[in-house]
Parts: C-alpha cells; sequence; structure tokens
C-alpha cells in the first residue's frame, strides 16, 4: 500500500490544490481526498463519490512520472498522515451522505 500526498500548482476555481491518495499493490487507486482553494472538500472510494471526484480508472501514473511535470509537487506519506485527513476532512461528509 502506498499513500501519496499531491499539491497542484494551478489557478483553476474549480480544480483542487491538495489531493491524497491510497493506492494499492497494483497502483490502483482505493480512496482519494481532493482539497480545493475555497475550502470544499471531495472524496471517492469505490462505493462514494462526493463533490465530483472519482477514483481513476486502470493503473496509478509512476510517482517519478508526476514529479516531471512542474506543476505537480508530489510526496509519499504515512497511513496514519492519510487517515488523519481522512477522519478531519472526509467522515462528516460520509455522515452526511448516508443521512441521505
Amino acid at each position: 500500500m502506498k499513500y501519496l500526498r499531491v499539491k497542484w500548482l494551478h489557478e483553476f476555481i474549480d480544480e483542487p490544490v491538495i489531493m491524497y491518495y491510497e493506492i494499492d499493490d497494483n497502483s490502483i487507486e482505493l480512496r482519494k481526498i481532493e482539497l480545493f482553494k475555497n475550502g470544499k472538500v471531495g472524496y471517492a472510494d469505490f462505493t462514494y463519490q462526493i463533490n465530483g471526484s472519482y477514483l481513476s480508472e486502470g493503473q496509478f501514473p509512476d510517482i517519478e512520472e508526476i514529479r516531471k511535470l512542474k506543476e505537480f509537487i508530489v510526496e509519499e506519506i504515512s497511513k496514519n498522515e492519510f487517515e488523519k485527513v481522512f477522519n478531519e476532512k472526509v467522515e462528516v461528509l460520509l455522515l452526511k451522505q448516508e443521512k441521505l
């Protein structure tokens, strides 16, 4: 399992600026958290697609390939760091979804 934080340097209003990924050993996204400049949070897994977020089809690109693109800053993070962001940003979204 691999956990990543990707910062996207851009000026698009409707696109996330920080993305967190949980990726399995076959390079498949399992969970994704997207944070936007305006405070909006997106989340996707195999059950939920919240605020326009969705899991990519196919394999996640190699980290070194992403690092070659100057608009992205990629860092490998710990599972604990990913879970902390999940707990702080996503759990409330999931609770809202379950009430619908």
